[in-house]
């Protein structure tokens, strides 16, 4: 799986804004999640500043949004 992960992100690196947003995501930050193959996980993501801040490598539906409050301290 960890090879998934860094393909991942390297696919990030490259297209910051290909991936999709993150469903029901209304205001900054712009919250981004790319899938990756071992289904059903992705990385959930924004950028800030040229910076990507990984917010999560999160399955999506298992405890779906536990990630949110992270959101609190950035």
């Amino acid at each position: 799986m960890s090879a998934d992960i860094d393909d991942g992100v390297d696919f990030i690196r490259a297209w910051l804004d290909a991936a999709p947003l993150y469903r029901g995501q209304q205001r900054p930050p712009y919250l981004r999640r790319k899938g990756i193959d071992v289904f059903p996980y992705g990385i959930v993501y924004f950028v800030r500043d040229a910076e990507i801040i990984v917010v999560a490598y999160a399955h999506d539906k298992r405890r779906p949004g536990y990630w949110r409050k992270r959101l609190d301290d950035l």
